[in-house]
């Protein structure tokens, strides 16, 4: 089977304490195993969608942003 190219994160979520009753807040960060770079998220939809963008860049062959 031919070698695949692939992209490694380090993903890590965790939930803080809500402001608000019944309004959990999950936090998210990602670090880039090519070059150690670690950014923060208020959600996890901002996470997943920074690392679909990331992915659907290397797909088309984009250099990394």
């Amino acid at each position: 089977m031919p070698e695949r190219g692939g992209r490694i994160f380090v993903l890590r979520v965790w939930h803080e304490p809500a402001t608000l009753p019944h309004t959990p807040v999950w936090r998210a960060s990602v670090m880039h195993g090519a070059h150690g770079q670690r950014r923060y998220f208020d959600s996890i939809d901002d996470c997943v969608e920074h690392l679909y963008s990331k992915c659907l860049h290397a797909d088309l062959g984009l250099p990394p942003e």
